[in-house]
């Protein structure tokens, strides 16, 4: 493997073009879109397996890691595991907005269960966040490593490039990379969520 494939573009030129976003659909025409294009007799199945996945993710992560240790204002462990397993779902399932998350919970029985019904207000998950936003892109990283049928062809492309996207998806021939974009991945979705929360904070 080449230091060139391993080597991500600066964020700065993640946009992508109208014939890079073709060049990708025309080599991976059958990759699934995320969550939000699984067809409705799938979904319940995917995001029972998706709520195993983050768990799995989250206990990871936090298993002797001391970076995860809570702040005296998420009470400990237990609630920052339920936070991290929250936010971590979201990111995952395309949900980036605080304001969106906390109104989901008030719907979503089972998003509620990854915080043991625990009422809990926007600030307080962009605060979370904030304080802690390495591992929880290590544990959306584990997700999206471990489901890559929620990484669409466009936000592969727009980390990597089209043609360096097909690449890093190679995962027999090249098994190193498709982890690095993973981590791609989840960082751009935090930086998404980021910008939802300034513009909701803005209005």
């Amino acid at each position: 493997m080449t230091d060139s494939l391993l080597s991500l573009p600066d964020p700065s030129v993640w946009e992508l073009g109208s014939r890079d976003s073709t060049f990708m659909n025309e080599l991976m025409p059958d990759r699934n879109r995320g969550l939000g294009f699984v067809p409705e007799t799938e979904t319940n199945d995917a995001q029972r397996k998706l709520v195993h996945v983050v768990l799995e993710a989250v206990s990871s992560c936090c298993s002797g890691n001391s970076d995860t240790t809570a702040p005296s204002e998420f009470g400990g462990k237990s609630l920052h595991e339920m936070l991290l397993s929250l936010l971590t779902y979201s990111y995952a399932s395309a949900t980036y907005g605080s304001q969106e998350i906390e109104s989901r919970l008030a719907r979503d029985a089972r998003i509620r269960k990854l915080c043991a019904r625990t009422d809990l207000t926007w600030h307080t998950l962009r605060k979370f966040r904030r304080q802690n936003r390495n591992v929880l892109k290590a544990a959306l990283a584990h997700v999206l490593e471990s489901m890559p049928e929620l990484i669409s062809n466009t936000e592969m492309a727009t980390c990597v490039g089209a043609r360096r996207a097909v690449d890093y998806a190679d995962r027999t021939t090249f098994p190193d990379a498709f982890p690095i974009l993973c981590v791609a991945v989840a960082e751009r979705r935090i930086e998404r969520a980021v910008i939802a929360d300034t513009a909701a904070l803005d209005d």
